[in-house]
């Protein structure tokens, strides 16, 4: 019988799973599940041309009752000894413990976006000790960057790692901006206090008050305490604020309309909108910190700032306000051939590949 892989993905992660197993699916005999919360699907259904099985998750995640829902999927997968099972699904605080001690299988790969949990996230503490449990716990691990794997290796424990980085996120074809009147900064994805926002604000209207020079910040992402970063903005001219769910319909025209993606986490393992940002040859600004080094070359594919630094941060968006037309374009290109040498989805495919192969 030929080996399965089962491929487990949460709905959070369907733009990181997709293009994968997209690709994948025509090398390897996949049996993929996606998980829902509180979202209907039917049990098995086609989703952009890959048949893919639902499993709706009902309770919060929080909620003990969710332990019974987790275990009922469990005991619905049906797997040989030598199938692998890859699972990219957070479900913190329950899952892990539950696949450690209820789902005896030795193939099993858990997907870790945050090994090391970034400063002042959300449940920082609670995510620290899942994050503890799944090192301590299992064995083969697939981390996105290299500071990830750097981090994992530090700890000195013998791991079966596969690096391999997100893929490029496309969301359709950019839209005609003809008619943009001013050069457009964009912080998009959710909103949390290690991510900065103060600091883009802060930055923004500094630029502004010391060149008298118009250009706006798009701010679009969910926030659950807006009104936090709303007392901060002085000059409501210079910002477009979108809070809110922000659907993938939406994102080719917000991209299409920013010259530049800001990104001034104070820590980070890798990032999504980075790789949106690369994807449509868009130019970053980004702190200096190890999450954003290992893609970012200052001055190359985008333009690196002091972590923390209000007054660095003013300085490069006022350098970038006045950039010259060939330089930005010259940027654009340098990321179109970064992405070409760095993020070719037949090289990432050939990673997962060779990774499965050794079980």
């Amino acid at each position: 019988m030929e080996r399965k892989v089962i491929w487990l993905t949460a709905s959070y992660f369907l733009d990181v799973d997709l293009p994968i197993v997209s690709k994948l699916a025509g090398e390897l005999n996949i049996e993929w599940y996606i998980l829902y919360d509180n979202v209907s699907h039917k049990k098995k259904y086609m989703y952009k041309g890959v048949e893919a099985n639902s499993f709706n998750i009902k309770s919060k995640w929080y909620s003990p009752f969710i332990l019974w829902e987790y275990l009922n999927f469990f005991k619905s997968l049906k797997y040989n000894l030598d199938d692998i099972i890859y699972i990219d699904v957070i479900g913190m605080p329950y899952l892990y413990p539950l696949l450690k001690f209820f789902v005896k299988h030795n193939n099993i790969i858990i997907a870790a976006h945050n090994l090391k949990t970034p400063k002042g996230a959300r449940f920082e503490m609670l995510s620290k000790l899942y994050m503890k449990f799944l090192i301590n716990n299992f064995s083969n691990i697939h981390v996105f960057s290299k500071n990830q794997l750097d981090y994992l290796e530090s700890l000195l424990l013998s791991k079966n790692i596969l690096l391999a980085p997100l893929a490029l996120k496309f969301y359709g074809e950019k839209i005609s901006t003809a008619n943009k009147r001013c050069k457009t900064f964009l912080s998009f994805g959710h909103i949390r206090d290690y991510k900065r926002l103060d600091l883009l604000i802060f930055a923004a209207q500094l630029a502004f008050e010391e060149t008298n020079f118009i250009f706006k910040v798009i701010i679009a992402g969910n926030c659950k305490n807006w009104s936090d970063y709303q007392k901060l903005i002085k000059y409501d001219f210079l910002f477009d604020i979108k809070i809110g769910h922000i659907s993938n319909n939406e994102v080719p025209a917000i991209i299409s309309e920013s010259d530049y993606l800001v990104l001034p986490y104070q820590d980070i393992a890798q990032s999504g909108v980075l790789s949106l940002a690369f994807c449509y040859n868009v130019p970053v600004i980004v702190s200096d910190i190890d999450g954003f080094t290992e893609f970012v070359k200052d001055g190359y594919n985008g333009f690196l700032f002091e972590r923390d630094n209000i007054v660095s941060l003013k300085n490069t968006i006022i350098n970038c306000l006045f950039l010259k037309e060939d330089s930005y374009s010259g940027i654009s290109e340098n990321i179109r051939n970064y992405c070409k040498n760095n993020f070719d989805i037949d090289s990432i495919c050939n990673k997962y590949l060779d990774y499965f192969n050794k079980f």
